[in-house]
């Protein structure tokens, strides 16, 4: 083989390695981006897988909870209607425990009209507002009577006050003056009402006090009464025995009900568990066997690479040993380029060198001098 056969010869071989080089390099990232591709899919799997099961069973848990607020609404519908038909009953039984105490306050209010009527007591004074004022019997009037008296007293003053300063009269008035005037409405209508209180007093009450006595001890009577009305309401209200209520079929209702909730918890219970031992399992291997084929499209496609990046980086190295056991000995390792081995040719080819030998040394002559 003459000298230029030789160097194209091996220049061959250098194009050749750096294409290999080059084609490796590619496989080497496409390999990475199919790897990546792997990952992604088998997360995208193992996602689906999730999402499923997770869908699935809050769909199989909220079928359960429908059911379970049906029951719920069933048994708040039983109880509103129970506790309707108890407190009708527990009403009838307060009527009849106290029907004979009604009919004698009743009675007593009777007797209290027509005894004012017969003792000629005016119609103004027959009323809850003068026996209040003027006659409290028990502690809850005499808190309605010091009602009265800070309305009569303190109430109606201001009310004055403040119709005076919507009409621009109050404002008017200097601040001296305001004081005064207020002192003055005060004490004008407190002298007013005690005088009014104490006419009706003398001319009423004193004038007929032995019929407002007795009024009032009918009226304790009245009043002893409703406290004993609201003692057997109380008693009424706390006895927990309910036999008497007739309230059986209501109990059987709830009854029957809470045995409904309990077959549904019992078929929720096992129906998590099948999802668990086997429905997990089942959608598991649904979506494998779908996402399956893609899957193992890129594991082939991966291994076909590594394959052939294997096969490549065997070949460079067996190219490399051969290209540095030629070109080392005749040319040296550092003419082993495309470009320097281009430039030996072009010297033999021109005449100027017969050898390989001689082309390197007119090359690196012609390199020196460049430098």
């Amino acid at each position: 083989m003459d000298s230029v056969s030789f160097l194209r010869d091996l220049m061959d071989k250098v194009l050749e390695k750096e294409t290999l080089t080059k084609n490796i390099e590619e496989n080497r990232k496409q390999a990475k981006k199919l790897s990546k591709d792997i990952s992604s899919t088998e997360k995208s799997i193992e996602d689906e897988i999730t999402g499923t099961v997770k869908k699935r069973k809050h769909e199989l848990i909220s079928e359960f909870d429908k059911k379970t607020n049906a029951v719920k609404s069933e048994k708040k519908d039983i109880e509103n209607r129970r506790t309707k038909q108890k407190n009708k009953e527990v009403a009838a039984r307060v009527g009849d425990e106290t029907e004979f105490l009604v009919k004698e306050n009743k009675e007593i209010r009777k007797d209290i009209r027509r005894y004012l009527r017969e003792n000629r007591v005016p119609k103004a004074c027959r009323n809850q507002f003068f026996n209040i004022m003027y006659m409290p019997v028990g502690l809850v009037e005499w808190l309605e009577a010091f009602a009265g008296v800070l309305i009569l007293f303190l109430l109606c003053p201001i009310i004055i006050v403040l119709i005076g300063q919507s009409t621009g009269f109050y404002n008017e008035l200097r601040e001296a003056n305001q004081k005064a005037f207020l002192i003055i409405i005060i004490a004008i209508w407190v002298i007013l009402v005690l005088a009014v209180y104490f006419i009706i007093y003398a001319n009423v009450k004193m004038k007929y006090i032995d019929v407002f006595r007795q009024i009032k001890e009918l009226r304790k009577n009245i009043l002893s009464n409703e406290k004993k009305i609201n003692e057997i309401k109380k008693d009424v209200h706390r006895d927990k025995d309910e036999s008497r209520y007739n309230l059986e079929g209501f109990n059987k209702e709830l009854s029957l009900a809470d045995e409904k909730q309990e077959a549904i918890n019992f078929d929720r219970n096992n129906a998590l568990k099948e999802f668990e031992d086997n429905t997990i399992q089942e959608i598991t291997d649904q979506i494998k066997e779908k996402r399956t084929p893609e899957l193992d499209k890129l594991h082939a496609e991966e291994k076909e690479l590594n394959e052939k990046i294997a096969e490549s980086e065997k070949k460079l190295e067996e190219l490399s040993m051969e290209i540095v056991s030629q070109g080392a000995t005749h040319v040296g390792e550092d003419m082993l380029t495309v470009d320097k081995l281009t430039d030996l040719i072009d010297i033999i080819e021109s005449g100027s060198a017969a050898t390989v030998s001689e082309a390197v040394d007119v090359l690196k002559e012609k390199t020196g001098a460049g430098r």
